[in-house]
Order: structure tokens, then sequence, then C-alpha cells
């Protein structure tokens, strides 16, 4: 499945992962070294640094998430 991948309000990265990768592998695919980052999908907001994979929060399509990163946003 492709991500649409939105980091901070103009870079926008389109990787492919499949829903039984661990959310974690987005941090090699993004090339991100902030644990603290979170992304959002449905309203809902995840740690990118979690043990969790993408089926598990129902993303099994192509999708688009919001990411946050502190280091980015100042938060």
């Amino acid at each position: 499945m492709l991500l649409t991948c939105k980091i901070g309000t103009e870079d926008i990265q389109i990787v492919e992962v499949e829903p039984n990768d661990p959310i974690l592998i987005l941090k090699e695919k993004l090339d991100i070294n902030d644990n603290k980052t979170k992304f959002i999908f449905k309203g809902i907001t995840y740690m990118i640094n979690c043990n969790l994979y993408f089926k598990d929060i129902g993303l099994t399509s192509d999708a688009l998430i919001y990411l946050n990163s502190p280091a980015i946003s100042g938060n």
C-alpha cells in the first residue's frame, strides 16, 4: 500500500509499506531520527516509535497520514 506522508506544512513523501509491517519502519523509510515523532490516522495519534503494525490500527490500504515531529513543529 502507498502512504502519503505529510510532514510539517510543505513536505510530502510517498512510501510503500505492507499492512504486516511494523509502524516503526516509517523511521527508516522517511529518514526520521526523532523518537517523539507522531502521526495522525483517522483522528487518532500514534507514536512512530511503537511496536504496533499497520494492520493493528486499521491501516490496510492507501492512505494519507500527517506526521508531527517536535523538532519540526516546536512542540
